[in-house]
């Protein structure tokens, strides 16, 4: 069964969900009348995280695009089961439910019921609104199937599924056709369809039809959002000490980060932090996080380079885009969204509008070069124009 951990949140992580708060504070700030550094910080964050977010939705990004796998499991009917309407109880006899049962559908009496809770391995509470509305006796025969399972977390749209094996294209239909479908065609039987639809905790999934009626797997080609921010600001408390050659990096006077796994670590000098490219002082060495194996261990994905102590260091979260295609124009989205929420003078907020418009194209251009050419001499971007449906003129 696919199965993909959520990332435990930890302070200053990206928030998962948008509060009725948040909303407050993001509209006091917009609209206040005047300027404070604090209003002025959330709004660039704002403006940074905004567009972090829209530019998944502006084009389908060849560096976005991710491949995955779900594997189905086989139908259940071991046993008979007894049901108890007023607690949604159902009980069984003669049998072990599995554990992935929590995300199962019960097939009963020529109906599909879904699954709230595994309580144990013989007893399941049923979804209020999707369970029988009165007593099931016992010694009552059931199946128990599994036909819907949750995409990756960075999962932005899905852009093909095939079954290995057969190499069977399964067909998508639209949710309002599965519905229908699912309760007429309620047997476990081969795949031939399916939908994608949320689960209610901040995730979509995937709905296959018929009901599997075997194991089998899935490769799935989808487009995935970037990695996401798991940190508020960048952290550089303490000093650290490398080892060349070595992967282990130590803190003294500080705590990493819960989420440091992923982040990108720049090293500094004893006397300055290091500081980005365009800074008066880029760093010494800088590395992906592969782990934090302790509160004062932390692990690379590349050895350190030259052997220190007492340094100065940063840990901060990589954007997460193709330097060639994307940052350009992430840099300019974040420009014109900062400038909108900041109420700026309507000419500059044009400016930056324009100039976003005009790094779009470039953008489009430079993700086209990922593709190859089509067969007769055709221009680079043609397999791009035909492929997703835009045409990208060149850059004045």
């Amino acid at each position: 069964m696919l199965s993909f951990t959520r990332r435990n949140k930890s302070s200053g992580a990206d928030n998962l969900y948008t509060t009725f708060g948040d909303m407050v504070q993001s509209l006091s700030d917009s609209m206040t009348i005047g300027s404070t550094v604090d209003r002025l910080g959330r709004q660039t964050r704002g403006a940074i995280r905004s567009a972090y977010r829209d530019i998944t939705s502006r084009l389908q990004w060849n560096y976005l695009l991710r491949r995955s796998q779900i594997v189905t499991v086989d139908p259940y009917s071991t046993g008979t089961v007894t049901y108890v309407a007023s607690t949604r109880t159902m009980t069984l006899t003669g049998g072990t439910f599995p554990t992935w049962a929590a995300s199962g559908q019960i097939l009963l009496n020529r109906n599909v019921y879904k699954v709230e809770r595994y309580v144990s391995s013989t007893v399941l509470i049923l979804l209020n609104g999707r369970c029988p509305t009165g007593d099931v006796a016992s010694a009552t025969t059931y199946q128990l199937v599994q036909c819907e399972y949750n995409l990756p977390d960075d999962f932005a749209e899905l852009r093909q599924i095939v079954e290995l094996g057969r190499l069977w294209h399964v067909q998508f239909i639209p949710p309002e056709q599965m519905l229908t479908r699912t309760q007429m065609w309620f047997s476990p039987s081969d795949i031939l369809c399916y939908t994608v639809l949320g689960n209610g905790n901040g995730r979509m999934c995937i709905q296959f039809s018929p009901p599997p009626v075997k194991s089998r797997t899935y490769d799935v080609l989808y487009q995935a959002r970037p990695r996401p921010f798991a940190l508020n600001s960048p952290y550089n408390t303490g000093t650290i000490s490398t080892t060349a050659a070595s992967t282990t990096v130590t803190l003294t006077g500080g705590v990493w980060p819960l989420s440091s796994a992923g982040s990108v670590f720049r090293v500094g000098t004893t006397i300055k932090f290091p500081e980005g490219e365009t800074g008066d002082l880029p760093a010494a060495e800088e590395h992906l996080v592969l782990n934090r194996v302790s509160d004062t261990g932390l692990l690379l994905a590349t050895p350190a380079v030259s052997t220190g102590s007492l340094l100065k260091y940063t840990i901060d979260d990589p954007i997460d885009l193709e330097q060639m295609s994307m940052m350009t124009l992430f840099q300019r989205m974040c420009e014109s969204r900062l400038l909108r929420t900041h109420q700026s003078d309507m000419n500059r907020m044009n400016v930056a509008e324009a100039a976003e418009l005009q790094a779009l194209r470039m953008a489009m251009q430079a993700d086209s070069r990922l593709l190859p050419k089509l067969m007769g001499g055709a221009g680079p971007n043609s397999f791009h124009d035909m492929l997703f449906g835009v045409t990208v003129s060149a850059a004045p």
